[in-house]
């Protein structure tokens, strides 16, 4: 339904909203996932410690999660970590969801002219590794909590799929970005100027 309102809009209304979507919905997703589960979404101190795991695009290492997860400890925030990465585990819904659609907008737009595979396969990519990620963070959280030791090859894993994430997070937004201007292009070549 949302499709077929959008598709009488102005081609660069149907670009704003591709980009817009789901900058807005993911910020608001955010926000709800904060609120559910207590946890920052973003650090607020200096303390390299503080930032989240997730946050961190260039990957970690075991010392790094244990700083953090004992930086938490101290603060005691980690219940709130545990909370954060579960309903993180339905953060995906979200923005895969809204990307979708703004590729199904643009393939709409464009009649079908190119082949969406390519954005649809990266962003599959992203929510498996979001999702690996956050699985292994909520493993080896529970051994952290239980004083266990963590296991080095698993946090290699989940800052693996932080990297792989971050990165398909960036070539999604550049496709989705793409076909945005593509879309508004359009105004200019149906009115033959």
């Amino acid at each position: 339904m949302l499709i077929e309102i959008i598709k009488n809009w102005h081609p660069v209304a149907k670009a704003a909203f591709m980009v817009l979507f789901p900058i807005l919905i993911s910020i608001a997703a955010i926000y709800l996932m904060k609120f559910i589960s207590g946890r920052e979404p973003f650090p607020t101190i200096e303390d390299p410690d503080a930032i989240p795991l997730n946050l961190r695009w260039r990957g970690y290492s075991e010392k790094a999660a244990t700083d953090y997860w004992t930086w938490l400890q101290n603060n005691d925030a980690l219940i709130a970590e545990r909370r954060f990465l579960i309903a993180d585990l339905f953060f995906p819904f979200f923005y895969a969801g809204t990307m979708l659609i703004s590729v199904l907008v643009a393939w709409k737009s464009m009649e079908g002219s190119f082949d969406p595979k390519w954005v649809v396969i990266c962003i599959a990519i992203l929510v498996l590794a979001d999702w690996t990620e956050n699985l292994v963070h909520l493993n080896q959280l529970g051994h952290f909590v239980r004083n266990e030791p963590l296991h080095a090859v698993w946090i290699q894993v989940a800052s693996s799929a932080t990297i792989i994430k971050s990165g398909f997070l960036v070539l999604s937004a550049i496709q989705i970005g793409g076909l945005a201007v593509c879309v508004a292009r359009q105004t200019y070549v149906t009115q033959g100027g």
